[in-house]
């Protein structure tokens, strides 16, 4: 699959801690760029998702992207259905070689998941969100703007997520189909709780 959507650079190793520096060090490797829009708190509930989950080469993340997108749509299809939703790419954990990353998109209650594609959800609370517009190159400065952002005493928990607004899985997976860099929207997600429930 063409042009990967992302970048592994900026992934967090340390999901429960406040906004570490490792953490920002590592989303901001290579990309850089000023934040784009403000950092809002959402209440966020996404009960159920298609999802592929693995753990891969970090030179091997567009090929990772590309096979999980095709997997779900293939799902989708098997079972009559369609969806209008928007994906979503979630970095779990990163290392100098590998990352274990998560690809998926919402679906409806009456989609069941497969050999190759697992059924989940996402968080269902309040979230730190923050809209970029433009390339993924300058998706550095918006991760800067996500951990700079008032979460009103609320601490992270788990991993954030990246889901793209100019992308919907509504037909079969063609990269040649994507509007401009210049025109994508992607938002970033970051899960809050209180402070007393972020190890639980």
């Amino acid at each position: 699959m063409g042009g990967v959507m992302c970048s592994p650079d900026f992934v967090s190793s340390s999901l429960n801690e406040r906004w570490s520096q490792k953490m920002m060090s590592r989303m901001i490797t290579r990309l850089h760029g000023s934040p784009s829009n403000s950092t809002d708190i959402q209440h966020i509930h996404i009960p159920r998702v298609l999802f592929v989950r693995e753990t891969v080469a970090v030179t091997q993340l567009r090929d990772c992207q590309g096979r999980a997108l095709a997997a779900i749509w293939s799902t989708l299809q098997t079972q009559g259905e369609a969806s209008s939703e928007h994906a979503y790419v979630r970095y779990h954990s990163v290392d100098e070689t590998e990352m274990d990353v998560e690809v998926g998109l919402p679906v409806d209650d009456t989609i069941i998941g497969d050999d190759t594609v697992s059924v989940g959800s996402l968080h269902k609370g309040p979230a730190l969100t923050h809209l970029h517009f433009g390339s993924h190159q300058r998706l550095g400065g918006a991760y800067a703007a996500l951990a700079e952002g008032d979460s009103a005493g609320l601490v992270p928990v788990g991993a954030p997520w990246e889901t793209y607004q100019w992308f919907k899985l509504d037909s079969t997976p063609n990269p040649t189909d994507w509007p401009a860099q210049e025109t994508w929207r992607t938002m970033l997600v970051q899960p809050l709780a209180p402070d007393n429930q972020s190890h639980g």
